[in-house]
């Protein structure tokens, strides 16, 4: 009988240190996991960001597109007008 509760001591001993170790493992792991977590962004977040950010790309897009269009007006316009001038003073200085 002495021997079973000695062999039981032992058991519970190991079981308890064991248990121990564990929960000590697990205490460490939730504080590693709390800061990982704070490194990462939501998946919604995620989503919404990047649904913002193809929206103001479209309009960059089309800013651009705009500005292209009217830089080549301007250019237009700038060009005509040099001709003409040129052509004004062509005709000023007596040439054809």
């Amino acid at each position: 009988m002495a021997l079973e509760f000695k062999a039981r001591d032992q058991a519970l001993t190991i079981q308890t240190t064991e248990l121990h170790r564990r929960l000590t493992d697990l205490n460490g792991e939730a504080e590693r996991l709390r800061k990982m977590q704070a490194e990462y962004v939501p998946r919604e977040t995620y989503y919404s960001e990047r649904e913002k950010l193809a929206k103001d790309i479209e309009e960059i897009k089309a800013w651009k597109n705009n500005m292209a269009g009217r830089q080549a007006v301007i250019a237009l316009v700038v060009s005509a007008g040099i001709s003409l001038a040129f052509w004004i003073l062509s005709r000023i200085n007596g040439h054809p």
